[in-house]
């Protein structure tokens, strides 16, 4: 179903053109058998179909594993403490192993147990979790709620949604704060704004700002970090801003990515609430903190590769993990 594509098309072809020859291309060149055959019985279950039976004259290989998780967290971890385990026993290296999603924002989960782990990775067509604009714009708003020494933060703030302050006026009060040397929040007064010769309009489009977060800071400390956050992704216009767009399709990946940034909140509340930790926002973001950060290693060479299947056509690899193949998700959905 990908960019409508329509399996009919292919079907329907019989009948639109009586005259057609048939070539059924069945040799696979890169899998092993045991691959191949596992295929082979997936797609016999297909109610429309033109029949063919691949093969490879590749090796048999190693059979395929079935590994059952109750969640994406556990099957994070069995997969990454499997990896590592193979690393160390059979002599493999990093790059031996991929790991493949239906999408990008199910990379959160793998990333955050290969970080824990100490496995360097790397992201192949897409930026890694913490790194694309809607978690880092989001996240933002956070810092900058808990922390208002948050310069950095409060200027991604600035910015999105758009709130009727110009970049010219933003780097206005920047250069006070940093002439001052103060935090950029402390700039956000009356006083500062019209001696910085910011317009009436935008002035009160800052304060209004400034208000808002304030109001949201009094309820960090009395809501958990789910809760906390669907607070001020609501009050803030996050939700909106992030489905504007003219692609439908990037509006979609946007959503699927803070829909799995709101999941692993969420997971994390119930974990730190099982055991009688703190489940607020300031801890939840000293529990990223290192996730969140850049990651050097994924400047090394030796690296486990994650990707889209999308992504991975045409490509091998030695040991391959298929992440998140249950109903509704892998395959995807499809409404006729």
């Amino acid at each position: 179903s990908f960019r409508g594509a329509r399996i009919e098309n292919i079907l329907n072809f019989q009948r639109d053109y009586p005259d057609y020859k048939l070539f059924k291309l069945e040799q696979n060149y890169r899998s092993t058998q045991n691959i191949v055959n596992a295929a082979n019985s997936l797609i016999s279950h297909n109610i429309n179909q033109i029949p063919k039976t691949v093969f490879s004259q590749k090796d048999e290989g190693d059979k395929v594993r079935i590994i059952s998780a109750h969640s994406d967290i556990e099957e994070a971890k069995m997969i990454c403490n499997d990896i590592r385990q193979r690393i160390f026993t059979e002599n493999l290296r990093p790059e031996d192993f991929a790991i493949l999603y239906r999408n990008n924002a199910l990379s959160r989960p793998i990333e955050e147990e290969l970080q824990k782990t100490g496995i360097s990775y790397k992201v192949y067509g897409g930026l890694a979790f913490y790194q694309r604009k809607e978690i880092k714009d989001t996240l933002s708003y956070f810092r900058a709620i808990i922390n208002r020494n948050d310069t950095e933060s409060l200027k991604r703030v600035f910015k999105f949604p758009k709130r009727g302050i110009g970049e010219t006026s933003v780097n206005k009060l920047i250069s006070i704060s940093t002439q001052n040397n103060v935090a950029l929040r402390e700039t956000m007064r009356p006083d500062i704004l019209d001696f910085a010769g910011i317009s009436k309009k935008t002035a009160t489009n800052i304060l209004e700002l400034d208000a808002l977060l304030d109001s949201l800071a009094e309820k960090a400390d009395s809501l958990n970090a789910y809760a906390f956050a669907m607070e001020v992704m609501d009050k803030c216009g996050i939700h909106k801003a992030l489905m504007e767009t003219k692609d439908e399709q990037e509006g979609k990946d946007r959503y699927e990515n803070i829909v799995a940034l709101l999941s692993g909140l969420k997971e994390y509340c119930d974990q730190q609430e099982e055991t009688g930790e703190s489940a607020l926002m300031k801890d939840y973001l000293e529990s990223i903190a290192l996730i969140t950060d850049l990651d050097n290693s994924n400047k090394n060479d030796a690296h486990i590769t994650l990707m889209t299947i999308h992504s991975s056509k045409g490509l091998e690899f030695k040991h391959v993990y298929i992440v998140g193949v249950e109903e509704n998700l892998f395959p995807k959905q499809t409404i006729a």
